[in-house]
């Protein structure tokens, strides 16, 4: 009998225990977090409650690499490898290059350059919608980095990138220095 009043009651607490708000005639439970439940303009993070929230302003100008632990056999590389470069423009323009390799066997990899709209210290990259409609990719820097988050509704080719490349991870920042902007693929200089 006392195991069952400890189980019911351990089951209404739990019920009970998450915080409910009304935000625009919408119960919203604060436990859970939903990704994609704001409207986003092409490359634009136009919230409007990011837009009200108060967020420490992070300058995220400079290089960033992704945090993966890689092999190294017979001179292939095995997982993934990446990094991404932050140039300021204005205080909510960016300019980007990105990269991101599956490594070896494939070497298949995904990789544009862009200007961003950077907001609450959160960057969206879309790609046009003849290539993919469904991709949005969010970057989210914080003081060590930035944690990618890519959407799409096929991650074999989603965002135009090549077969079965996904662009998540935390990528780590190695320099907070301003970039001289580089092509992901070739390596050639972008600025002059």
């Amino acid at each position: 009998m006392t195991v069952i009043t400890i189980l019911i009651l351990g089951v209404f607490a739990c019920n009970n225990s998450t915080d409910k708000k009304t935000v625009d005639s919408e119960t919203v439970i604060d436990s859970l977090v939903q990704v994609d439940s704001f409207p986003i303009e092409k490359n634009e993070v136009n919230n409007k409650e990011l837009d009200d929230e108060q967020v420490a302003y992070i300058d995220p100008t400079g290089t960033y690499e992704l945090d993966n632990k890689s092999e190294e056999k017979n001179g292939e590389v095995y997982g993934y490898s990446g990094y991404i470069q932050v140039k300021k423009i204005t205080n909510d323009k960016i300019v980007m290059t990105f990269e991101v390799n599956k490594g070896a066997p494939s070497y298949n990899s995904g990789s544009f350059v862009d200007t961003l709209t950077y907001k609450n210290n959160i960057a969206l990259y879309t790609v046009p919608d003849d290539i993919d409609s469904t991709c949005k990719i969010t970057f989210h820097f914080d003081k060590k980095g930035v944690t990618v988050v890519e959407e799409t509704a096929d991650y074999n080719s989603g965002c135009g990138f090549g077969h079965a490349v996904v662009a998540n991870g935390f990528y780590k920042r190695t320099s907070s220095k301003t970039p001289i902007l580089t092509e992901p693929l070739t390596g050639e200089k972008l600025e002059k």
